[in-house]
């Protein structure tokens, strides 16, 4: 006999990806160099992390996907402090070279209106692995 437990809130685990699923990643960098984020897409596992530049006091960075030129940006949520953020590509959300992720200096807790309300701090194309 087997049992499984779920636990809301607590993460599962990760999916396997198919072989051969799309790699891109991105390098998001501050005017200043001081923010840098590394972005990695592995089939619809999406992992960016911090890597240097933590936002001011009060604020956080968000993450934007951003699908074209003229699409208009969709949170993906919140930058952790610390660590990276681990989420799975909801459909609709297709990696190619031509999505683009930013961060945006929002107010904590992420922007009030769904849209980035603060500037962009970084930005940059996916690339293809």
């Amino acid at each position: 006999t087997v049992a499984l437990l779920w636990l809301p809130g607590q993460p599962g685990p990760e999916a396997p990806q198919a072989p051969g699923a799309p790699v891109y990643q991105a390098q998001l960098s501050g005017a200043d160099a001081v923010l840098q984020a590394a972005a990695r897409i592995e089939g619809r596992d999406v992992r960016i992390a911090l890597e240097s530049g933590a936002a001011p006091e009060g604020r956080d960075w968000e993450v934007w996907w951003i699908g074209s030129e003229d699409a208009t940006p969709v949170s993906m949520g919140v930058m952790p402090r610390d660590g990276e953020m681990r989420m799975t590509l909801p459909e609709g959300m297709e990696p190619s070279p031509l999505v683009r992720l930013a961060l945006s200096d929002e107010p904590a807790g992420g922007s009030p209106t769904g849209q980035a309300t603060g500037p962009v701090v970084a930005i940059a194309g996916l690339t293809a692995l």
